[in-house]
């Protein structure tokens, strides 16, 4: 077996995140809105607001979706999004059904 390539896949990861880096400091120095979708707003803004403690998936399709049975698969296509246009540190997935935004209030 050819032990170039487990190499060759080592070695795009950290360029994959140096990328990701790239792109989000591109977004923020071109200072323009960013394009977000309502729904995607919205898990944003239930997750600033609950900045403090970790938030159940649960919880948040409550606060995103009231009164409306959806599937967890929505939740994930939004928290995708987000993830894209704020880094993939921004929001921290914590495995056991919990998330926690890893935003900093500025004074």
């Amino acid at each position: 077996m050819d032990d170039a390539r487990p190499n060759r896949i080592a070695q795009q990861v950290p360029e994959r995140r140096d990328r990701n880096r790239r792109d989000a400091a591109q977004r923020a120095d071109r200072r323009t809105p960013a394009k977000i979708g309502a729904r995607a707003f919205d898990v944003l803004l239930a997750l600033v607001e609950r900045r403090e403690r970790v938030v159940s998936k649960h919880e948040l399709m409550d606060l995103v979706w009231p009164k409306l049975v959806v599937e967890e698969g929505n939740l994930l296509v939004h928290m995708v999004a987000l993830r894209k246009l704020l880094g993939p540190r921004a929001i921290a997935t914590i495995p056991g059904a919990a998330i926690a935004s890893r935003c900093r209030s500025t004074p």
